[in-house]
């Protein structure tokens, strides 16, 4: 498009037995300071003869497209396919736009190439009066959370057929335009708002009146947001050292969101050659179409908050889809996870993450109700906090949290998960489905494939046995070569702690999975989790950490 030159457009009317408001939705363009190139009248299946009033506009740029679709969308493709205009806009047949509309979205397309559509506020005749006051851009305001961009929207062209925005599967009247947007602005676009504005008008025959919903055919979030249709990230931490790899390919083979849904990015922690290999073959055997593997040798060696962070950081720069879920390392997730924690996702969500038995790990989720925390063991809870197991991020917020503070992870000392919680914008929330329980699946490593200097060091072996006498007896006679070895084989998944309780407090740690406690300090009982501990924690035999 030359600089100082409007670009052509073409305006398309889909129109299903709206004759009696074609009129002044053709008055109204035809009046434009800055008349389109052509008008098509898509006549889908009417039976009130909208070529009479076509024919009572003696207007050269106006032809009329008769056909059987009954659709709206389908309508707007068909107009799209037939159009020579480098911009198009699609307006209903009931609808009007005031006279300089045209001329203002062309004009904002010569702003920026990245442009891909011009919306605007609208106004509200008929049986609603009122105006919008929508987001100025779509680089301002998410529209992955709700829909901002009406149908009557300029497009270009050409950007409406590389990206297929018009499109679609077989979805309800009530979220197409939203899909449509979302479809364009994924492929790298932009949305402005331009000053004029679109006139709704809203009558009898509008859908959503004569639509009669019964209670529970109301559309839900995940509905009208056509997160059914929605490209999906799965995101796995494995490590072969702890043999958890043949839990998670069978999970990747038989979960039950489509292959060609879905993306896997695999984070492999590995130094073994041969068992990256193995683990390689396998995924790629498993029939997804979008697969990438992720091999980081070097977080072996890190610390568990230094390594989870440089994950997150990772997952925050690779990750391409608008939700992506994280499963870790020793996490089985239900086979319908993909399905059952997106249809948990509404405009303010950040993440939903599923349930894990209390008696399998102890970083659990903190759930609260009316602000207040509760021991739920079903239904869909707000939380205080997500554990990073197997959790459902809305990708936009993941990434400005983990991106927005700085290029070293190394350097944040706070739990991820505290990290996430900490820095979430009002009104974003967190959630947990306690219908929806992981398995926590701690398989012990076999001794040759432990890494000294990662775990190991962190091992107390002297408290290990002062405190396990049962251990220190078959260590002595020969049963185990080391406290450290029963650790590995039994003493984990047994629950028995490795270092003494006062050599370590995770203050994070012992709020999140003790709420209680947190109420007191909320209440000043307390100055903090570790004066807690101190007083009545050790005695009542609570974690002071996570091992």
């Amino acid at each position: 498009m030359a600089k100082n030159i409007l670009p052509s457009i073409s305006v398309i009317i889909p129109c299903h037995n709206y004759a009696h408001f074609l009129g002044d939705c053709l008055q109204s363009i035809i009046g434009q300071t800055y008349r389109p190139q052509e008008i098509i009248v898509v006549d889908d299946a009417s039976t009130d003869e909208p070529n009479k009033i076509v024919e009572d506009f003696k207007y050269s740029d106006l032809r009329l497209i008769r056909v059987e679709h009954r659709s709206l969308v389908k309508s707007q493709r068909e107009g799209i396919l037939n159009a020579n205009g480098e911009i198009v806009c699609c307006i209903d047949a009931d609808d009007m736009i005031d006279p300089f509309y045209i001329q203002r979205g062309v004009e904002t397309f010569l702003e920026d190439y990245r442009i891909g559509v011009v919306y605007s506020d609208m106004e509200f005749v008929g049986l609603m009066k009122g105006k919008t006051s929508f987001p100025e851009s779509s680089l301002k305001y998410d529209i992955q959370r709700n829909n901002y961009i009406h149908s009557g929207s300029l497009v270009r062209r050409e950007v409406a057929l590389l990206t297929d925005a018009f499109e679609h599967p077989s979805l309800g009247d009530y979220t197409v335009d939203w899909f449509t947007w979302r479809k364009l602005l994924k492929a790298g676009y932009w949305a402005v708002k331009q000053p004029q504005r679109y006139i709704y008008r809203r009558h009898e025959e509008s859908y959503s009146i004569t639509r009669h919903w019964r209670p529970k055919e109301i559309p839900g979030y995940y509905e009208s947001a056509a997160l059914s249709e929605e490209s999906i990230t799965i995101a796995l931490l494995a490590n072969p050292t702890v043999q958890g790899w043949e839990k998670q390919r069978k999970f990747l083979e038989e979960q039950t969101w489509p292959k060609d849904k879905t993306s896997i990015f695999l984070i492999c922690i590995a130094k073994d050659a041969k068992l990256v290999d193995k683990i390689k073959r396998e995924l790629f055997a498993l029939g997804y179409n979008d697969l990438r593997f992720h091999l980081e040798d070097s977080y072996s060696s890190l610390g568990v908050t230094e390594r989870e962070h440089a994950i997150m950081h990772l997952l925050s720069s690779e990750v391409e889809n608008n939700y992506f879920i994280y499963v870790d390392q020793h996490i089985s997730p239900p086979l319908n996870v993909v399905e059952k924690l997106l249809r948990e996702m509404c405009e303010n969500t950040a993440s939903v993450c599923t349930d894990l038995p209390i008696d399998a790990w102890q970083v659990l989720s903190l759930k609260y109700r009316g602000g207040k925390p509760v021991r739920a063991t079903s239904g869909v809870h707000r939380t205080f906090s997500n554990a990073f197991c197997c959790v459902l991020f809305r990708l936009n917020q993941f990434r400005r949290i983990f991106q927005q503070a700085n290029d070293e992870p190394s350097s944040v000392k706070t739990s991820p998960e505290n990290y996430f919680q900490k820095n979430l914008e009002v009104p974003f929330v967190t959630k947990i489905n306690c219908d929806l329980l992981s398995k926590v699946e701690i398989v012990p490593p076999c001794e040759d494939q432990v890494d000294p200097d990662s775990f190991q060091k962190y091992f107390d072996e002297t408290y290990y046995l002062e405190n396990n006498p049962d251990v220190r007896e078959a260590v002595n006679s020969g049963e185990y070569k080391s406290g450290f070895a029963h650790f590995l084989q039994y003493g984990k998944n047994e629950g028995r702690a490795f270092r003494g309780h006062d050599q370590v407090f995770d203050e994070d740690f012992y709020l999140k999975n003790n709420p209680d406690v947190l109420e007191a300090l909320i209440q000043g009982t307390y100055s903090s989790g570790f004066e807690h501990y101190q007083k009545n924690g050790r005695r009542e035999g609570r974690l002071a950490y996570f091992y």
